[in-house]
């Protein structure tokens, strides 16, 4: 095993002797630490206890496209065919992403 930096290895002592003496953490009742710091809501949130009822794609247009790379004179370098990609993007985007 290999030693950890000073800094670390301090940091961990710390938390260590904080939680062997009955903590000074804040712990929930499950026995994990509770978030400390900023929060703020989640946009896309899709879940079953959410109040959002589709997911963020279903409200996108998909199409399906086929994406090919030409040389200049005309030879096909790449072709991909059956690519599904948002409505709105332009042919050269879904040449690049696919």
């Amino acid at each position: 095993m290999q030693k950890l930096i000073p800094i670390q290895s301090e940091d961990l002592e710390k938390i260590i002797e904080t939680n062997s003496s009955n903590s000074q953490l804040p712990i929930n009742e499950v026995g994990k630490m509770k978030k400390i710091g900023m929060s703020w809501p989640r946009l896309f949130d899709f879940s079953e206890d959410s109040e959002q009822t589709s997911h963020p794609y279903d409200q996108i247009k998909w199409e399906m496209r086929t994406a090919k790379i030409t040389k200049g004179d005309g030879k096909i370098v790449f072709e991909q065919k059956e690519v599904e990609v948002p409505e709105f993007w332009s042919q050269t985007a879904t040449d690049i992403v696919a």
